[in-house]
């Protein structure tokens, strides 16, 4: 059902957001700039705000520049992910209370006898159609020869037969 695949998407959801923010926080503090000068590119490491320009980043240190364009990157990531995961969050918590279940039970008990809820859980179903006894036609009667696994006797077995 839809419950099942929002849970799935928030779990994979939940992981990303994890990965994003593990990020953030092995990343060097600042940011990258990126600048072309005489046709190529430099990377510039931008500790602080007020540090317009930055300290150049050697080639050989190309790791830091990705570091730094990663944790950009996971910011603008988590920024966008982060209430998509809570709108998600909040249908799962929608749809996993039951509104006709507090509905039916806030009324008193003998208001609740005399009324049928219009949602059942799968439990209370069977429960149900368990509890309504089987009234045999009188102008057709049945030959029951075989038994179930709950020891009742029926007419015809259900057992699943391989097709070839």
């Amino acid at each position: 059902m839809i419950l099942e695949e929002l849970q799935k998407e928030q779990l994979r959801l939940k992981s990303l957001l994890m990965s994003a923010k593990k990020d953030m926080e092995q990343a060097p503090q600042g940011s990258l700039r990126i600048t072309h000068t005489d046709g190529k590119v430099r990377f510039r490491h931008r500790e602080n705000t007020k540090d317009r320009s930055g300290t150049y980043i050697p080639k050989d240190q190309l790791s830091t520049a990705k570091a730094l364009a990663q944790k950009a990157y996971a910011a603008r990531f988590i920024k966008t992910i982060t209430p998509k995961l809570d709108k998600i969050t909040e249908l799962i918590n929608e749809y996993e209370a039951n509104p006709s279940k507090v509905v039916f039970e806030a009324q008193n008990e003998i208001r609740q006898q005399l009324t049928t809820p219009y949602i059942m859980s799968d439990e209370e179903f069977a429960q149900k159609w368990l509890s309504i006894p089987f009234v045999p036609n009188p102008k057709f009667p049945e030959s029951k020869d075989q038994t179930t696994a709950n020891g009742e006797k029926v007419r015809s077995n259900l057992t699943p037969t391989l097709m070839m």
